[in-house]
């Protein structure tokens, strides 16, 4: 998992993002049958708005 938080440090009435990416490898044997070789890597990424009128205080 990676998150880039930078949005957070933009100065107040700025719009700022946050963006999560994760990623998960899901080997076949647990989708098809017990023993099946190989694997696939998924990824999902989503992005959220930081409210520009929202406090930037720790």
């Amino acid at each position: 998992m990676s998150v880039d938080a930078g949005g957070l440090t933009v100065p107040v009435g700025q719009v700022g993002y946050v963006t999560v990416t994760v990623r998960c490898t899901v080997p076949f044997g647990d989708l098809l049958l017990p023993g099946t070789p190989g694997s696939k890597t998924m990824t999902s990424t989503f992005r959220s708005v930081v409210d520009a009128c929202r406090s930037r205080e720790g």
